[in-house]
């Protein structure tokens, strides 16, 4: 079940986690395995649910807008965020934040999300990608750090993702 509302979209949990009262970390989709042990790590130790946020943007180049995903995959990553999360012991509730603009401005958002919702941490993963989406990442989690009014945990993605590249593969 999901309702939007200014741009936010909430998305139910399916499988019995509620949101809890008090403070909670705020993680995006946790696409990474990493990620989601920390955050429900980080969850158990403060004895609080988590609020899973995933960004849908739109990207806007020249005068052209493009989806970089459609509402119902980013539904579906939510979806999947939480059943892995409850399925840790830990309860929580999922949104979807729609965005135009650049990666800068999620940070800022995502931060903003944070503060209304009195999170105490937000549980983010490293930039993952070299090249053009990597600086763009970069962007993201530069402004979110600058602007977040709680603790931000990185959880490092970049290192897993060069040991795996340099391993011999057999044949």
């Amino acid at each position: 079940m999901s309702a939007e509302r200014n741009g936010q979209m909430s998305v139910s949990p399916g499988h019995g986690g509620q949101p809890g009262a008090g403070h909670r970390p705020t993680a995006s989709p946790f696409r990474q395995p990493k990620v989601t042990a920390a955050a429900v790590e980080l969850a158990r130790l403060l004895g609080a649910p988590i609020e899973i946020l995933h960004v849908l943007e739109t990207d806007v180049i020249g005068d052209q807008a493009v989806d970089v995903e459609t509402a119902e995959v980013a539904r579906e990553a939510i979806e999947d965020s939480i059943s892995r999360v409850s399925s840790a012991g830990v309860s929580a509730s999922g949104h979807i934040l729609r965005l135009v603009g650049d990666h800068g401005d999620s940070g800022r958002r995502i931060a903003a999300f944070a503060a209304e919702r009195h999170a105490r941490m937000i549980v983010i993963g490293t930039p993952a990608d070299s090249g053009l989406a990597g600086l763009f990442d970069a962007s993201l989690t530069n402004q979110l750090i600058r602007h977040a009014r709680c603790d931000v945990h990185l959880v490092p993605l970049l290192a897993d993702r060069q040991l795996a590249a340099a391993r011999p593969r057999s044949s």
